[in-house]
Formats: structure tokens, C-alpha cells, sequence
């Protein structure tokens, strides 16, 4: 160290014929690694050297400019001779060896104080003299280029890349400095609690087999709650005057079925699945969404979930009741549509009106059979194409309940040869619309939407990321951070969902990857060119 500071130039210790020289610097005293930020480092130095110099300074006396100055160009040189050791020997040989591409490229040479810089052809200008000659800098993967350009991002208030570009290229010039600017800002956890994105999602799944089984209607059935309406019987607790609808949806034939409650709490739940399961017959499988997924109502809905009657009725009857994800509604895609639907069918028709208990009752039935109306295949025009749309309600009923039946179909003598007869052509029927369902509905569900692409250099989510929780409901400086405990996989190995603990608790939360954005930055991908890449570096 005592040398450094006696001969801050380059010092060289051998002959200039020689294949090699060897280079001091004040990275083999200091371990940069150790220190985060660039103006600690620059003051450790400073008070190293003037340890050194047994300067007969009061200890107790800050740093002067000079000194900060004279550390400052300590680390430039050490740099300097790390990186570009072939340029320093070029220059130091006074030119007696072949230029190499940067000397050309950048027309380097040596100042009066041994630091490499590059001449421009802006030296005619007005600017000062270390913008018009730059001093050279590591391109990238240097620990100190990063506390250079971390110290300029604080300063200019977390700017974006140009404002912090420009700043660094007053005094210096990076090799590839955009690239390595971005680079290193990705990596600023400020930012990416301000600006961060989510975890890219994976590519859509296959469909699972309840949506494309040919199974009887509603086997496999998706339950939502939809509401408060607001009916006009005069009652003493505003609360009564309340309704609910209960959504219950096919998730092969897409048929829904409506039933409205007066309260959401756990008897008045099983009074209308008593009353589905006794028109629609019992479901093998019931999908519906987390009780944290409800925004109105949702302490009532989690009771409803949790109850012990609910969940011992399920039990006995042989239904497995599946749930969803927490806060994420896409899940539950095939249910949700056809809320839409309901909402918008109630909308348009009550407007601002309010109606009876039972004229809602009554409206609600009459939705549930438009809702089961609706075409579920595309309608051919041509005469060698089917000639009628496939709706839920041929699946359900045999027929659109909407259109007029034909008194000529029904015969007023009921023998054993027309029933029976009657009975095959049913059964045709229902034959031939499982076979339109199959041809037609289930092909076309085959074309997936637009594939999520994913963003190039964003790494896949691990057990121990440190992430933000997103939460609609608050701002985002408010977001929690959570810790990644555990992956939820798909059925194809894709990862969409994982278990997360909140910072200060101990509750486990399951979230959507969408839900999930990271803080620590981990590159899975090589941004760059490799040291020993011909490529020429970006001025």
C-alpha cells in the first residue's frame, strides 16, 4: 500500500521486452465486494491512505476533496489495469506492439496522471475537459462499475436509463453502457416495489376432464354467489331486505341453474342445494372460489364454506368439494362468464326498479332459461351444414324450452308400441345432440386464446424468493412482502400458483404467480457478450 501511494502510476517489474507485467493495485489491499455503496468505498480508501501516508492529520478531521479525489483515481486504475490489460501495455510500450480493437476504436491514450482515456471529436467544444475525454471504464461484471452506476441512480432520484446514462458519461464512459445501466437498475429493489412486474405465467393448461367430459349435466358443477338485489318488501332490518343468487353451472354442457336466497349463512346454503340436487341431480364434483375471493359478504361466505353441516352433507352424499385458488377469479373462467351474463341479463331488465321477493324469484327463472337458450355452436347457413344451433337446454331437456312445442309430436293415445317408440326416439335425439356436442362445441373448445409470452431474461419463481404481495384493495406502497414457501404445480409441471408467508406473521397464504411480484433479481440468462466474443462493444 505504501508503494501505491509513493507511485500512484502504473509500476511495472520487468523489462518493457518482456511477455508479461505485473500490475499492483489497490483491489489486491481492498475487497470492494464487501461494500455496497461507492461513496463508503471512495471514504475507506481515503482514510487508508492517509493511514498509510502517516499523514500528521487530527483523526477526528473529515475527508477532504483531494483526498476523496485521489482515492477516486486509485480505483480507476486499478480498474483499468484489471480490464484492459493489453491497452495499458500498448500504451505504455509507446506503440511498439499492434494497437488492439479498443485503442482503435476508442483512440485511447494516457494522461498525465497515467488514466486511460478516449479522445472524441468534441474537443473544440465549450464542455469541460473529462466530458470531452472520458475516462474508460469495466463494460460490466465489475463490482465497482455497479457502485458507480447505483451512486448515479440514487442521485438522480432513481431516474430512468437515459437521466442515468448521461449523468455516468460526464466523467465516464462505460463499454456497452446502456446494456450494463439496464442491467444494474433491474436490480434496484426501490424500483421494483414501485415499477416491478409479476412472475410470467406459463402457457394456458390443458382443459381438465370435468369441462370436456360427456358426463350427465351438472356431474361436474361450478357454485358462485352473485348480489346483494335489494327487493321492495318493507321489513324492520334493512338486511332482509336483501337477495342473493346462487349460481350452479355445468362445466361440460355450460347449463346453468339460478336459485335466490334471502341470506348467505349455512342453512339457507343447503336449503338450495337440496333443492338443485333434487332437479338437477347430485354432482359428483362442486368447483368454487376460495371464500377470500368473495369482495361482498365474504365473512358470511367463509361460514358458509366452513361449516361443519355443510361439509359433513357433502361427506354423506359422495361430493368432493374443490376450491380455487385465493384472489384469483380467472380460475374459475367457466362460472364467472356466465355470472357476466346473469348480471348483465338482471341489469338491463330491472334498471332502477325494485321488485318483490317473488317477481325476482320469477325473473331469475325466467333468465336461467334465456341463459340455457343461448347457442353453444356456430349457426351454418348453408343447407349442408346443420341447420340449428346446440344449446344447453338440448342437453338438458331434449329441446329450446323458449320455442313453441308441436301439438303433432304428442300422440293423445298412449300405447305400449307409441311409448315405446316414443322412448327410442328420445333417445335418438339425445344421441345425435351428444354427437353435435362432441363434433362441434368440444373441437372449437380445442383453439386456445392468445399465448402469454414470456418476457425475455425474467426468472422462474423458486422456494425462498422474497416477492411483493399484491393486493388490489390497498395502494401499492402498501403491499406486504412475503417469503415463497412452497410451489403449487399444475397437472403439466407448470408452476401458477405458490404458498407465500407474510412478513411479521406466521399464516401461509396460496397465491397466483399474477399475484406474486419479485424483489430480488436473479439472472437466468447470459445478457451479454462473452469476454472472449469478437463482437465490438456499443459506443
Amino acid at each position: 500500500m505504501e508503494e501505491i501511494a509513493r507511485n500512484p502510476a502504473i509500476t511495472t517489474h520487468a523489462l518493457i521486452t518482456t511477455s508479461q507485467v505485473q500490475l499492483i493495485g489497490v483491489h489486491q489491499i481492498i475487497d470492494a465486494t464487501r461494500y455496497g455503496n461507492w461513496k463508503k468505498l471512495l471514504r475507506v480508501t481515503a482514510y487508508t491512505l492517509r493511514f498509510v501516508k502517516r499523514a500528521n492529520v487530527n483523526r477526528s478531521m473529515e475527508l477532504k476533496a483531494e483526498e476523496i479525489r485521489s482515492a477516486e483515481e486509485l480505483w480507476i486504475k486499478s480498474i483499468q489495469c484489471q480490464s484492459f490489460p493489453e491497452e495499458v501495455r500498448h500504451m505504455i510500450t509507446s506503440g511498439k506492439t499492434p494497437a488492439p480493437l479498443l485503442v482503435r476504436q476508442f483512440n485511447l491514450y494516457l494522461d498525465e496522471k497515467c488514466l486511460v482515456r478516449c479522445r472524441g471529436r468534441i474537443q473544440n467544444s465549450m464542455l469541460n475537459q473529462e466530458v470531452k475525454t472520458p475516462m474508460l471504464l469495466l463494460p460490466s461484471r465489475h463490482h465497482v462499475v455497479e457502485l458507480i452506476i447505483r451512486d448515479a441512480h440514487e442521485r438522480m432520484l432513481h431516474g430512468c436509463v437515459n437521466k442515468i446514462l448521461t449523468t455516468i458519461r460526464e466523467r465516464f464512459w462505460i463499454i456497452r453502457g446502456r446494456q450494463t445501466v439496464k442491467k444494474n437498475l433491474r436490480r434496484c429493489v426501490k424500483c421494483r416495489k414501485i415499477e416491478g412486474k409479476h412472475y410470467s405465467l406459463p402457457q394456458p393448461p390443458e382443459l381438465p376432464g370435468e369441462r370436456v367430459s360427456d358426463d350427465p349435466p351438472f356431474a361436474h358443477t361450478g357454485i358462485d354467489f352473485a348480489g346483494p338485489l335489494y327487493t321492495s318488501e318493507k321489513v324492520e332490518n334493512p338486511e332482509d331486505a336483501k337477495a342473493y343468487v346462487c349460481l350452479f353451472t355445468c362445466a361440460s354442457t355450460r347449463a346453468v341453474h339460478l336459485e335466490l336466497t334471502k341470506r348467505l349463512s349455512a342453512e339457507a346454503f343447503m336449503l338450495v342445494f337440496r333443492r338443485f340436487t333434487s332437479r338437477r341431480g347430485l354432482p359428483a364434483t362442486v368447483v368454487s372460489d376460495n371464500a377470500k375471493t368473495f369482495k361482498a359478504a365474504s365473512k358470511d361466505i367463509v361460514k358458509i364454506v366452513r361449516a361443519k353441516e355443510v361439509i359433513q352433507y357433502m361427506l354423506n352424499n359422495g361430493v368432493t368439494w374443490k376450491f380455487i385458488v385465493e384472489r384469483a377469479a380467472w380460475w374459475g373462467g367457466f362460472w364467472e362468464r356466465l355470472v357476466q351474463t346473469v348480471k348483465r341479463a338482471l341489469k338491463k331488465v330491472i334498471g332502477r326498479s325494485c321488485l318483490s321477493f317473488e317477481e325476482l324469484r320469477t325473473l331469475l327463472v325466467e333468465v336461467e332459461s334465456i341463459v340455457n337458450a343461448r347457442p353453444l355452436t356456430y349457426v351454418y347457413d348453408d343447407l349442408d351444414g346443420i341447420n340449428f344451433a346446440l344449446t344447453p337446454s338440448h342437453l338438458i331437456n331434449g329441446r329450446r324450452l323458449q320455442a313453441t312445442s308441436n301439438p303433432n309430436q304428442f300422440e293423445v293415445i298412449s300405447t305400449h308400441e307409441s311409448l315405446t317408440r316414443r322412448s327410442q326416439h328420445q333417445r335418438h335425439l339425445l344421441h345425435q345432440f351428444t354427437e353435435t356436442w362432441r363434433k362441434d362445441y368440444l373441437v372449437s373448445l380445442r383453439e386456445t386464446p392468445a399465448a402469454s409470452t414470456r418476457r425475455s431474461g425474467d426468472a422462474e419463481i423458486m422456494v425462498g424468493d422474497v416477492v411483493l404481495l399484491q393486493n388490489d384493495s390497498t395502494k401499492r406502497v402498501l403491499w406486504k412482502l412475503a417469503l415463497v414457501k412452497e410451489l403449487l404445480p399444475g397437472l403439466d409441471g407448470r408452476i401458477r400458483a405458490a404458498v407465500v408467508q407474510v412478513a411479521g406473521s406466521r399464516n401461509l397464504l396460496k397465491r397466483s404467480v399474477k399475484h406474486l411480484i419479485p424483489i430480488e433479481v436473479r439472472s437466468n440468462i447470459d445478457e451479454f457478450t462473452s469476454p472472449g466474443s469478437t463482437e465490438p462493444p456499443d459506443s
